[in-house]
């Protein structure tokens, strides 16, 4: 009895298998399999890769905004990272004028956006000495 004939189910290969043990495989070969799983897993990370790219440039700007000396901003509404960018978490940090302000803290940076104004207060740079709640 001849053995049916399996396709690849790597979309890049689409090989056909003749000479396999068990209708249970899927793929021609493991490199093509690991290739396959690694793009699935690319595209369901994409979001979480832009987002972490995003970071890394708000961070290389936040440095210069810190060497201009710069604390506060406003940015345009549709901006380049500050609407798409999903900060870390938000803690709350009480200022030196005692306001309290919800920060997200990037690298020694901490960072308060205020979504009304358009506005980003860079409070504190380098070593974060206050604690955060």
């Amino acid at each position: 009895m001849k053995r049916p004939e399996i396709v690849c189910a790597n979309p890049n290969c689409k090989e056909r298998i003749t000479d396999h043990k068990s209708t249970r495989r899927k793929f021609c070969s493991t490199p093509c399999k690991n290739s396959y799983h690694h793009n699935k897993k690319l595209e369901e990370q994409e979001d979480s890769i832009a987002n972490d790219r995003l970071i890394k440039k708000l961070k290389r700007f936040l440095k210069e905004m810190e060497e201009m000396e710069i604390e506060s901003f406003i940015y345009k509404e549709n901006s380049f990272f500050f609407n798409n960018v999903v900060l870390p978490t938000k803690q709350t940090y009480i200022h030196d004028d005692g306001v309290e302000y919800l920060v997200s803290r990037l690298d020694n940076f901490l960072v308060h956006r205020e979504r009304n104004t358009k506005t980003i207060k860079i409070f504190k740079h380098g070593p974060i000495n206050k604690t955060l709640f």
